[in-house]
């Protein structure tokens, strides 16, 4: 039984990552994966895609200006936030100092994820919650493909936090 192009592209990617992470797969089933597929997306049984007018192509341009603008403003402003920060070993924790570790560090997933954990529980033992707001998407990705997410982002933490 055969499976349909979108299929076999997904299990291909699923199969590559799984590879990638904990290289599971023999040398001859590796190649298979990344070779060529058996179900090719044949474009002749479909129509042609009409192309973009010019008030479509005007939109299209405007809306990515747009967005280039409000990403180098956020990247403006997190630039700002890291210059008027210190580490926040010495510091203490605060959005400036967050911003002052990635600007000083990079993005060091498991670092930040570990950092971020031990202030959730040192603040949890404390009796107080942690609560992030405007998280930065790395993030936001990080926590939820680490199944940590509820941790410091749970509406329990939030009520308290503002009941406190």
């Amino acid at each position: 039984m055969g499976a349909r192009h979108q299929t076999e592209s997904l299990g291909r990617i699923l199969l590559r990552r799984l590879d990638d992470l904990h290289d599971v797969l023999r040398p001859d089933v590796r190649e298979l994966v990344d070779g060529r597929l058996h179900n090719p997306n044949f474009r002749s049984n479909r129509r042609s895609l009409l192309p973009y007018t010019e008030a479509e192509w005007s939109r299209l341009v405007e809306t990515c200006r747009s967005m280039i603008r409000t990403s180098f403003v956020g990247y403006r402003d997190a630039r700002a936030m890291a210059e008027r920060a210190a580490d926040p070993r010495t510091s203490g924790w605060s959005a400036d100092s967050a911003q002052w570790l990635l600007s000083h560090r990079g993005p060091d997933s498991g670092r930040v994820l570990s950092m971020l954990l031990a202030a959730h529980r040192r603040a949890t033992s404390a009796g107080a919650s942690l609560h992030l707001v405007s998280r930065p998407a790395f993030l936001d990705r990080l926590l939820h493909r680490t199944n940590t997410h509820v941790h410091p982002t749970s509406t329990r933490a939030a009520r308290t936090d503002q009941a406190g």
